[in-house]
């Protein structure tokens, strides 16, 4: 393929990409996270254990020490995550890679 036939797909390919409409402004998977979310459906207290390994009182306790510290206010346009969650995604065991020892 020349240098022309090169330009005239990445061209089509341009177009084709901006003329692309956005299907949604916000996600439902997103939307729905307040009522569907891993915090929010992880509150049974055998299931909070094996999530976090504390129990939901020392999370409690935790948050107290801890909330003046990772608190933002929502900036108007959309909700910032509550402090509650914040902790809890730093908190949670499963999805923390181990770090590996070099030495």
């Amino acid at each position: 393929m020349d240098v022309y036939g090169t330009a005239v797909v990445c061209a089509i390919l341009l177009r084709l990409k901006e003329e692309r409409k956005r299907q949604y402004w916000v996600h439902p998977i997103y939307s729905e996270r307040l009522l569907k979310g891993k915090f929010y459906t992880l509150r049974i207290p055998i299931k909070f254990f094996s999530y976090c390994r504390m129990s939901v009182d020392s999370f409690d306790e935790l948050l107290l020490l801890l909330k003046p510290h990772i608190f933002y206010k929502n900036p108007g346009w959309r909700l910032a995550l509550p402090s509650e969650e914040r902790l809890h995604c730093n908190t949670d065991v499963r999805e923390r890679p181990r770090q590996s020892s070099s030495g």
